[in-house]
């Protein structure tokens, strides 16, 4: 078996949900591995919903999590230079 990509997402507005429920569901070779949202139990709804063991409600700690390969940046805009910078980090 190859290994997939273990992917985060980042932001679970109405965009962040519709990614998350592809990389769990249509695209092979990935792993939804976590989903990060500020909003109070918006991150743990959506895990619970995809069957997703990791959640976050600081998308920064996120990007620090060792078994996260990759992250889908689906936060507000005004963030995404930000989240960019430490996820490159």
């Amino acid at each position: 078996m190859t290994e997939r990509v273990r992917c985060a997402v980042l932001g679970r507005g109405r965009l962040g949900y519709y990614h998350a429920k592809n990389l769990k569901t249509e695209v092979p070779g990935v792993l939804l591995a976590a989903v990060a949202d500020p909003t109070e139990g918006r991150a743990r709804e959506i895990a619970a919903e995809l069957g997703v063991e990791k959640w976050f409600e600081d998308p920064f700690e996120c990007l620090h999590d060792p078994e996260i390969d990759a992250v889908v940046i689906v936060t507000p805009t005004s963030t995404h230079a930000e989240v960019i910078k430490q996820a490159a980090e």
